[in-house]
């Protein structure tokens, strides 16, 4: 497949990970609190396989492990109550990075978000 085209599916998954996670963030019905505290966590870490993935040209399954051993350091920190921590966490996009609080569970979700981002790096790479 050219460059170009390969370019393009990136940024189209790219922008469909953002837009579903934003959808995730805003939604209120039923199953909101799932979505946003579990699902989020699937879509944050396949974004970042895909992400990385795309612009460090890195082989994808160390990608995929790397991104996900982060995203499980970062449920870890949240462990930490520091003050500095705490005001991070108190921003949006704090909250969103780094998280508000640990739940072992959601390492579920990281694993599910590595192979998901692994499999659609793999697929727009073939």
């Amino acid at each position: 497949m050219e460059m170009s085209k390969k370019i393009l599916y990136y940024l189209f998954v790219l922008v469909l990970l953002v837009l579903f996670g934003g959808f995730i963030l805003v939604y209120k019905g039923q199953g909101a609190a799932w979505l946003r505290n579990s699902v989020g966590g699937t879509v944050y870490v396949a974004f970042g396989v895909v992400l990385f993935t795309f612009f460090l040209r890195k082989h994808r399954l160390k990608t995929a492990i790397a991104v996900l051993l982060v995203t499980c350091g970062l449920e870890f920190l949240q462990l930490i109550k520091s003050p500095f921590l705490t005001g991070l966490r108190s921003t949006f996009i704090g909250a969103v990075l780094l998280g508000n609080s640990f739940n072992p569970e959601d390492f579920y979700y990281y694993s599910a978000g590595a192979i998901l981002g692994y499999f659609i790096v793999r697929g727009i790479e073939k």
